[in-house]
């Protein structure tokens, strides 16, 4: 019966420090993001990159915490999806460093065929509607959570959302190609993910 950080003790067992917000928050964000540990986690947006795109990407994980990221495509023809932030069942946001692996290693391979730019072009566009949408829904939504037998509701921090500068289009890079066809990789929402845990926060 050891007591973890997660869970703390009863106040008769450990009279200890006054200052208990922070070491919540701290627990909060190790409890989900053990840096060395792997979470199993599905896509909740879709991905579709080909070189020089990059474009923000949302995952959710089994405990039910929301990560975004950003998606791109290596020279090998790998789906990489690096994730900074997490949002915690309570609430909490938490910045991370992680990344999304294989079995052959980071990021996602054999999800890649060749497109012309327009069409590359075109899925994007329609990604990126999708998205938006998505986004829209999410920021206006509040998170349920049960603490102590006790239910509590709280909106969703907006900028968690809201991709940097607080325009999701711009987010998305998309440069210009001279090329015929590009190598172009997709993965739908869904996809089931296992993501590698790298530094959390302190």
């Amino acid at each position: 019966m050891q007591p973890e950080l997660s869970t703390p003790a009863t106040p008769a067992s450990s009279p200890a420090p006054t200052p208990s917000a922070a070491p919540q928050v701290a627990g909060d964000a190790r409890s989900v993001a053990m840096p060395g540990s792997v979470v199993e986690a599905t896509l909740t947006t879709p991905v579709a990159v080909y070189p020089g795109v990059t474009h923000p990407v949302w995952a959710r994980s089994a405990d039910g915490a929301m990560w975004r990221g950003t998606a791109s495509l290596d020279d090998r023809g790998r789906i990489l999806l690096a994730f900074t932030t997490l949002l915690t069942q309570t609430g909490t946001q938490v910045p991370v460093t992680a990344y999304v692996e294989s079995s052959d290693g980071p990021g996602i391979g054999g999800r890649v065929r060749t497109a012309s730019p327009n069409a590359a072009r075109t899925a994007l566009n329609g990604l990126l509607t999708g998205v938006q949408s998505f986004v829209q829904s999410q920021s206006a939504k509040s998170t349920t959570y049960s603490a102590s037998g006790l239910v509590t509701t709280q909106e969703r921090p907006q900028n968690f959302w809201l991709a940097l500068g607080g325009n999701l289009a711009q987010a998305f890079v998309v440069p210009d190609t001279k090329a015929q066809v590009v190598p172009f990789g997709q993965l739908p929402a869904g996809e089931p993910l296992a993501i590698r845990i790298d530094v959390s926060v302190k």
